[in-house]
């Protein structure tokens, strides 16, 4: 279980830092709404990701 919340979080944190840095370069939101739409999008893809994985390692393999 550990492995696959840690495998969720590095990844929506390096989803953030590629977020933030376009969200803004692009003119689309300030730096701290960037921050804020990215970390909350991140939070919901990770707890996605976790619940997903772990779905699929309680399934029995075929």
């Amino acid at each position: 279980m550990g492995r696959i919340v840690l495998k969720n979080v590095v990844a929506a944190f390096i989803g953030a830092l590629v977020c933030v840095p376009l969200t803004v370069l692009f003119g689309l939101m300030s730096f701290w709404q960037a921050v804020q739409v990215c970390g909350g999008v991140s939070v919901i893809l990770t707890l996605h990701g976790v619940a997903v994985d772990w779905w699929r390692s309680r399934r029995p393999k075929r």
